[in-house]
């Protein structure tokens, strides 16, 4: 394939974004690829099906894109002309198959800076049988877009198997035209939503003080019978679209677990709202907010209807940079003084109407509630896979015999594997139960699931929905080399406040919030005080004196994010998105500070709602004074 680029301009908004922003930050893909198996017709060429292949990254732009970063450190896609795609063959035929080589194709990363986005391979199987693959990276392709090229790719292999012409409709659009277009189109009003949808949103909903750098993960499949039957009769009977039904059900039990009202969940949206975008081949989708709020007890229809109508609002502000809506994020949690942490993601597949709503059997089946015998969880534990920051993973698929299969994976750190497994169980119940008897009160919703609250411990704070550790905050202030003693408490007026003892030169009530700040992060359940009272010391002289002294991880970070950022001076006062850093730019701030021998920030770092000056403090200059 030749390096000369037919045309090249920026990536679209959506998934890719965050795929290759975690390129460049890690080196490999945050999501995991995509296969698409597809069954050869008897007697089809291999030659046809390489050929069909072939057709595929004609027609569509993105399986013969690169991804780099420009001279800047900003995300391009560059598109390359039509290139032969190399058909690798596997033989799985015969008693003993080795899978080893498979395996390794289908897990061997992508370098999406450099090489196209797709691998290909015919499988071989018992009986003459023989299966077409395609791998694909996911900043590439999302589940929508694979849909597309698996009906254009078996209307290809059937014309022909048939010697027919081949009939697809004409390509619209390509990644790169909707990228222009919708940059084009954006006037900030999406934005404005989403920055009013995260101001609502709980910090944290599970009372964890200290997520660990390293957790395990409870990973529990449900395959329900009882479910299958249910979701036909929900949709029948009751006419409720199955997106909200599910993400009610789950916040139902989630509510009833960790005691607060409004649960915040990211929801993978499709985001194909234009009509340019219905069979694009591209990777557009995102992760949705929904704030959904139980506080008043409604019944479950009601949620439903709730849910629903928020996720219509969704679709209406669907088409936002989210670059621009982390960095929006990251000023709120500056303001509120707090990190948004509770991250449930959510994915139910492209339609789940059209998976599950065919009609019920006739006659109707017995009673539902006998059904749920027939249910069975399977439970596994282990490190961390692609789910990284997820505190809770929930997604619907179709499993054996065509049940539903929930899948939710968990940490440890939040949710005991009980808990897990009653989630899951949870949910069943509450929906069979829906079908069974018809709408529930909020009490028998939550009767239904079967869970009981998590005893909560001495030293939590409830706050706007969020739980938040008393103690972990006097630890942070404690952990001040300037500080004797602190404690924290909720005033006779609801507001919080930290009470600090101070060593003579140390730190003001303003520098101890900055610290707090620096500390927030998603793995802790860290609320900064509205305010923070320090005790009068002696010694003010001294820390005047300190503070003219620019140390030299100070003077490091102030360089990097100036060249990073085409920036003329930045205030160290301000936090890095406040001072003018972008997101995506973080890795170039990276290599720069590595540059003049400054390690371990992280890209996180630069979210933390904190000052340049406070963040700086994180590191030791040790390294960097050895150098000088």
């Amino acid at each position: 394939m030749t390096d000369t680029p037919v045309r090249h301009g920026p990536l679209q908004y959506g998934i890719a974004q965050q795929e290759w922003l975690y390129y460049r930050k890690h080196g490999r893909a945050r999501h995991p690829r995509q296969c698409l198996w597809l069954d050869l017709p008897a007697g089809l060429p291999l030659e046809d099906a390489g050929g069909a292949v072939d057709l595929m990254v004609e027609r569509h732009e993105v399986l013969r894109t690169i991804f780099p970063a420009d001279a800047k450190g900003d995300p391009t896609q560059l598109v390359r002309p039509p290139a032969p795609v190399p058909l690798r063959r596997f033989d799985l035929s015969g008693d003993h198959p080795r899978t080893a080589g498979l395996d390794a194709f289908c897990d061997a990363p992508f370098d999406v800076f450099t090489a196209m986005p797709l691998r290909a391979a015919v499988i071989l199987r018992d009986e003459g049988r023989r299966q077409l693959l395609l791998v694909i990276a996911h900043i590439a392709i999302d589940y929508r877009g694979q849909e597309v090229l698996r009906e254009e790719l078996t209307e290809v292999l059937l014309a022909a198997a048939s010697g027919r012409p081949v009939a697809l409709p004409p390509v619209e659009c390509q990644p790169l035209d909707h990228a222009l277009a919708e940059a084009a189109a954006d006037d900030g009003r999406c934005l404005e939503h989403w920055r009013s949808v995260i101001s609502a949103a709980p910090a944290g909903v599970f009372p964890t003080a200290v997520i660990p750098e390293r957790v395990r993960y409870t990973r529990a499949r449900l395959l329900s019978p009882a479910l299958g039957e249910a979701l036909h009769v929900i949709h029948r009977k009751h006419r409720l679209p199955l997106a909200p039904v599910f993400l009610t059900a789950l916040t139902v039990c989630l509510a009833a677990v960790c005691r607060q009202p409004v649960i915040p969940v990211s929801y993978t949206w499709p985001a194909r709202e234009p009509e340019r975008t219905r069979r694009l081949v591209a990777s557009v989708m995102r992760d949705i907010i929904l704030n959904i709020d139980l506080s008043d007890a409604p019944s479950f229809e009601e949620a439903v209807h709730r849910t629903h109508e928020a996720m219509r609002l969704c679709a209406r502000h669907s088409q936002y940079d989210v670059y621009a809506l982390l960095q929006a994020d990251s000023l709120i949690n500056r303001q509120r003084g707090t990190w948004r942490r509770s991250a449930l993601f959510v994915n139910l597949g492209p339609d789940p109407d059209a998976a599950w709503s065919r009609p019920a059997p006739e006659p109707a089946a017995a009673d539902l509630r006998g059904l749920l015998r027939g249910s069975s969880v399977t439970v596994e534990t282990g490190p961390e896979e692609h789910y990284d920051d997820f505190n809770l993973y929930m997604s619907l698929s179709v499993g054996e015999r065509g049940c539903p299969e929930i899948f939710l994976a968990a940490h440890e750190a939040i949710l005991a594997e009980p808990e897990v497994v009653g989630i899951t169980r949870g949910i069943e119940a509450i929906l069979v139960e829906l079908a069974s008897a018809g709408d529930l009160s909020a009490a028998e919703a939550r009767r239904a699931s079967g869970l009981t609250p998590r005893p909560v411990g001495e030293g939590w704070i409830s706050r706007g929905g969020s739980w938040f550790h008393r103690g972990l905050t006097e630890d942070i202030l404690r952990s001040h080399e300037g500080v004797a003693t602190a404690s924290a408490r909720v005033e006779p007026d609801g507001t919080t406040a930290a009470y600090v003892d101070t060593r003579p030169g140390g730190p003001t009530s303003a520098e101890l919030r900055e610290f707090l700040l620096a500390h927030l992060d998603f793995r802790r359940a860290l609320l900064v005080p509205e305010r923070v009272v320090v005790s009068e010391r002696a010694g003010a002289r001294e820390r005047i004196a300190r503070e003219a002294v620019e140390n030299a991880v100070e003077r490091a970070v102030r360089a990097s994010v100036e060249a990073a950022n085409d920036l003329d001076g930045v205030d160290m006062s301000l936090s890095y998105v406040e001072a003018g850093g972008l997101l995506r730019r973080v890795p170039v701030v990276l290599a720069r500070l590595r540059q003049q021998g400054v390690e371990g920030f992280v890209a996180g770092d630069f979210l933390r709602p904190c000052s340049l000056r406070a963040l700086a403090l994180l590191r030791p200059p040790s390294q960097v004074l050895a150098r000088e």
